[in-house]
């Protein structure tokens, strides 16, 4: 299996610290194990240690967890090797199906991608669950909490921002326990220290800038994007292999209650802002020539034909992704005369040559003209069925790419 190459500086040996120095909750992975933080190493000075797929930085002098690298994969195990930083993964590992390790070393100059190819959803939500964990499972939908439980969640959750300086959902729920206090100033602040909280990894703040528009904080969403999708970029991810619909919901998801109550009011504006964060990523999304061509109708039906006209862009844009991919109209009509003709040209041709049978004493033009009658639909026939066949077969040998090239889970670093 290839891998890739990450970078960090490091010292020039590891020793082994113990336990992890910052208590994590308790969260099951996918395979019913709990996910346990890995023991912390030093490295010139640095306390550095792994948490399912995120390797923490610890400072001894803040009590806090001041650095967050998000990995490809979980991390089974950390140990020095070269003056660097030997990094064990384990794709897929909380599934059960793939037990291969991958060893990566780290150095200073770049920063790892996140594509979704570790197969554990249990790893890319870590920050949130943790953050939910430590709000006590609150459910803004379907709660409401007395003020005493309300306050000392808030509490917990102020704690744990001091501890972990790298979880943006800790403020986020804060805010959101806020807004249901009527603190809705309070609350704004909250969002916006989530969107802009620097050590947050980039696909914690794209997760997060969906939740934020849900909440009616609009700059603080924006925020949330920029910044991650910036992070996105710079870690090597590259839009256009960006294509499932898993990497969608995983990266960013959907803003229901906005982009729901936008559309009722025919909001056209906040439509298109949320649009145009998805199109953004994921320029040709699985599935998205069809929503935006009939985004492109909605604009055109509230007398935006310049968004209209953009939105039509981007659905043909989104057309030719792998996984939109279909059937050619052309393809599509010719099928049925295909398969008529491949029954009734060899009816042709056996009429022609009973005919031949019968018929001996006929001049060379006779039967040269039944040979070209027999052969005719017989070579047309076996033209079109070349044609349509080159044609079904590039779209089913892309139909089977891997996942992972959907999603741009090898994406850059490069592996090697």
């Amino acid at each position: 299996m290839r891998a890739p190459v990450l970078f960090l500086a490091v010292g020039l040996f590891a020793v082994d610290a113990g336990a992890a120095p910052a208590a994590h909750p308790p969260l099951l992975a996918s395979s019913g194990e709990v996910v346990q933080p890995l023991p912390p190493i030093e490295l010139a000075g640095r306390t550095l240690y792994a948490h399912g797929a995120d390797l923490l930085e610890w400072s001894e002098p803040l009590q806090a967890i001041v650095a967050r690298t998000r990995l490809p994969a979980r991390i089974a195990a950390l140990a020095p090797r070269d003056g660097a930083l030997s990094v064990t993964l384990a794709p897929k590992s909380e599934f059960g199906f793939a037990r291969d390790r991958v060893e990566i070393v780290m150095r200073p100059s770049e920063r790892p991608g996140r594509g979704f190819w570790s197969g554990g959803i249990a790893d890319a939500y870590l920050t949130l669950r943790e953050a939910r964990a430590v709000a006590s499972g609150f459910d803004v939908e379907a709660e409401t909490l007395e003020p005493s439980k309300r306050e000392a969640i808030v509490a917990a959750l102020v704690a744990r921002e001091k501890v972990d300086r790298t979880n943006a959902y800790l403020p986020f729920f804060r805010g959101q326990l806020l807004t249901r206090a009527g603190r809705r100033e309070d609350a704004l602040r909250a969002f916006d220290e989530a969107a802009s909280l620097a050590a947050a990894p980039f696909n914690d703040l794209l997760r997060l800038s969906p939740m934020l528009e849900d909440e009616e904080a609009a700059e603080a969403a924006q925020k949330a994007f920029d910044r991650g999708f910036a992070g996105l970029r710079a870690a090597g991810l590259r839009p256009d292999r960006l294509q499932s619909q898993v990497s969608y919901q995983v990266l960013m998801g959907v803003p229901r209650h906005a982009l729901s109550a936008a559309l009722a009011r025919g909001d056209v504006a906040r439509v298109d802002r949320i649009e145009e964060r998805v199109a953004s990523v994921f320029p040709r999304l699985e599935g998205a020539h069809l929503a935006w061509a009939d985004l492109a109708r909605y604009m055109r039906a509230h007398g935006r034909d310049d968004l209209a006209v953009k939105w039509s862009g981007r659905a043909e844009v989104a057309a030719s992704s792998v996984s939109n991919l279909m059937i050619p109209p052309a393809l599509a009509r010719l099928l049925p005369t295909i398969v008529g003709m491949s029954v009734i040209a060899p009816l042709i041709a056996l009429c022609i040559g009973l005919r031949r049978g019968a018929r001996r004493a006929d001049g060379t033009p006779r039967i040269v003209l039944d040979l070209l009658i027999a052969l005719a639909p017989l070579l047309a026939t076996i033209a079109l069925i070349v044609w349509a066949n080159a044609r079904i077969e590039t779209i089913a040998r892309r139909s089977t790419v891997p996942m992972a090239l959907l999603d741009d889970g090898a994406a850059s670093p490069d592996v090697a």
